[in-house]
């Protein structure tokens, strides 16, 4: 055998997937986080749909704000990021929409609903999670202190 010969089937053989083969981890992986998901996703729409219609007093949610709602799945795609204790997704997609909600009208008390009392949304865990929000987005935003124009602050370096 030689030198070409071995190394030609290096190159066939160094392929991570071979047709024929198991799938790899990081593929299974990867195939289980988009299912995942999806079944929030899902999820998502049967809560938008229990809101508006099963629900005594009927929240309704306008386009905008289901996008966002799903966005907010999309940005936190593990949820623990949310709420460390470990709750139903149904619980957290829930906040998600209520803290949508409160958005536009601040007024709406969660305790009202009934997918909340079913699902057990308590005022704790709604706080919990839109902690987390904020903590998340405070990371992403930069905060640049200004310098005010009156003061000389080089006085106060040399001393």
């Amino acid at each position: 055998m030689t030198y070409e010969d071995t190394h030609k089937l290096i190159q066939k053989y160094s392929k991570t997937y071979v047709p024929g083969e198991c799938r790899s981890r990081e593929y299974e992986s990867k195939i289980r986080t988009q299912k995942n998901l999806n079944e929030r996703l899902d999820l998502a729409d049967t809560l938008f749909n229990e809101l508006e219609f099963e629900s005594k007093p009927s929240l309704y949610l306008n386009p905008s704000q289901k996008k966002h709602v799903k966005e907010l799945i999309l940005i936190f795609d593990d949820f623990t990021e949310l709420c460390k204790q470990r709750k139903k997704d149904e619980v957290i997609i829930l906040s998600l929409i209520f803290y949508v909600k409160k958005q536009e009208d601040n007024s709406i008390q969660i305790q009202k609903y009934r997918p909340t009392q079913k699902y057990g949304l308590t005022h704790t865990i709604f706080e919990i999670v839109l902690c987390n929000i904020i903590k998340n987005y405070l990371k992403e935003v930069y905060v640049i202190p200004r310098q005010p124009k009156d003061k000389n602050h080089n006085i106060l370096l040399k001393g």
